[in-house]
């Protein structure tokens, strides 16, 4: 069966289990039926928060490839081309980020930043009809630091949660103050931020700080670098999944 295509569960095992046994009982039990089960079959997985733009490429290209070429539409054509430059950008742009990760200096610091979902707090196991209208919200902007020490690269997630709900430029002026007092050492000349395109992250306001005022402040250069709409998703994403599995517990 090792050739075989992989075929998707819809259904758990245990249910699967449970339909054969109603049609066939008391022929195999529940670990021989497990273990006959052929290797090909595998659980189909959920892909959210997907790029749209990528999405709609992949359903152009089924057309293009069904289709005549002579009937293929300009506007169709010239979709298929702004989106493929949309992935191609979005593609060199993450080789872009793991380039720079890879041959860092010592005298160099990455920092990449981003915003969690308001995480929500007072959750229990036993919640009255008030705790449940009552919960308290906070905001998480979350830090890693990239730096190389030893020739090692090396990681530091730094969390700022707050009760300021409002994710703007000044807010994040004040944490990336906050994170270069703390937690930047003397011997990073230079700072490389990266962030998604969110309004707080692009702003005027932001930008001026971190390329012109943030260089006198604290006699570092610095750079800013965007991943491309829909494709921020990085080392912060899995950090930020650890936090809220431990607020769930």
């Amino acid at each position: 069966y090792h050739n075989e295509p992989a075929r998707k569960l819809l259904d758990s095992k245990s249910d699967l289990y449970g339909m054969f046994l109603s049609e066939n009982p008391n022929i195999y039990s529940h670990s021989s039926f497990f273990s006959l089960m052929p290797k090909s079959y595998i659980y189909s997985k959920k892909y959210t928060d997907v790029c749209d733009l990528c999405e709609k490429l992949k359903s152009i290209d089924k057309k293009i490839t069904t289709c005549d070429s002579d009937s293929i539409s300009e506007d169709l054509k010239l979709k298929h081309e702004l989106l493929s430059f949309h992935k191609q950008c979005a593609t060199s742009q993450k080789n872009n980020f793991y380039q720079q990760v890879e041959f860092l200096k010592e005298s160099e610091c990455i920092v990449l930043m981003d915003f969690k979902e308001n995480l929500v707090l007072g959750n229990g196991p036993v919640e009255t009809g008030r705790d449940f209208y009552e919960k308290e919200q906070i905001t998480l902007l979350g830090f890693l630091l990239i730096y190389r020490k030893n020739n090692s690269v090396c990681h530091k997630y730094v969390d700022v949660f707050s009760k300021n709900l409002s994710h703007d430029s000044y807010f994040v002026k004040d944490c990336i103050k906050n994170i270069v007092v703390n937690y930047l050492q003397s011997n990073h000349e230079k700072i490389i931020f990266w962030s998604d395109g969110g309004p707080h992250f692009k702003s005027a306001e932001l930008l001026h700080f971190i390329l012109l005022e943030f260089p006198i402040l604290f006699n570092k250069s610095t750079e800013h670098n965007f991943f491309i709409e829909n494709h921020g998703k990085c080392y912060l994403d899995g950090h930020f999944g650890h936090i809220s599995n431990i607020l769930a517990r």
